[in-house]
């Protein structure tokens, strides 16, 4: 699933939305407030982990800090699958908030990369302001249950809204490393080229938005959440969910060493 074959290239996702008309596929473009809204996103142990390196993080660093006030930027194709009752079944963290707060849960097919880094810069802007301090209006704790976590009740049980699947050496690094929680379970880090990259993502962010304003924060807060747009696909249950992966991933590039 990871090869990429051809020399396809959908510019802005107009063929890619062409070509979703024909195969059962919907599609629409929403902000990352928008996107992070009762669903709870799995990256799907098929696709390769975090991938991008120094160059990808200065461009999405630049995209979101030289828009014009006002403007929304095109963030790129993401890819949602509904996971079924089957799969999330082995969930055990998780089956509490799809069944009692119906939240849905989806497998990211394309797009991981892209969204992967939002919550990163997310969790950064987190850990750079106090509990009692507001973004945007509204309380550190809300953000958090919004976008990185949801606790269980009282107890220490929680829900990640963004992670991997649980056998993925990634889902243990991205809570207790990026996230900065410590595991419920006392499971073990294991580190691999893919949670390197993570580390290094949140250590880029981290350094970037240490001496900034807080007005500053704050607009780099509103744009990230609210004016970055995604080209949201949502695959249909009878689309053939590896061929559409593989269909994405034909884009006419190398793939890097990680890949």
């Amino acid at each position: 699933m990871r090869h990429r074959n051809g020399n396809v290239i959908y510019s802005d996702g107009e063929k890619l939305l062409e070509k979703s008309r024909d195969n059962n596929m919907q599609s629409e473009l929403k902000s990352l407030s928008k996107i992070f809204s009762e669903i709870i996103f799995r990256i799907p142990d098929y696709q390769r982990g975090y991938s991008w390196e120094a160059k990808h993080l200065k461009d999405f660093w630049n995209d979101i800090e030289q828009l014009p006030d006002g403007k929304s930027h095109y963030t790129g194709v993401l890819t949602l699958e509904p996971v079924n009752p089957e799969n999330y079944a082995t969930w055990e963290d998780d089956i509490w908030i799809i069944e009692s707060k119906h939240y849905s849960p989806m497998y990211v097919v394309d797009g991981q990369q892209r969204l992967t880094t939002a919550i990163i810069l997310l969790q950064c802007i987190l850990n750079s302001i106090d509990d009692s301090e507001l973004l945007n209006y509204t309380e550190k704790n809300d953000i958090r249950k919004k976008y990185i976590c949801e606790p269980k009740g009282k107890g220490i049980s929680r829900s990640y809204i963004f992670g991997y699947e649980k056998d993925n050496p990634s889902h243990e690094f991205l809570k207790q490393v990026v996230f900065g929680d410590t595991s419920v379970n006392h499971s073990t880090i294991e580190e691999t080229i893919y949670t390197k990259n993570l580390k290094a993502a949140k250590e880029f962010f981290a350094e970037k938005i240490k001496n900034i304003t807080k007005d500053d924060l704050e607009y780099i807060f509103t744009t990230l959440t609210q004016h970055l747009q995604f080209n949201i696909f949502y695959i249909e249950k009878d689309l053939d969910v590896f061929v559409t992966f593989e269909t994405m991933n034909n884009r006419g590039k190398p793939l890097s060493h990680l890949e």
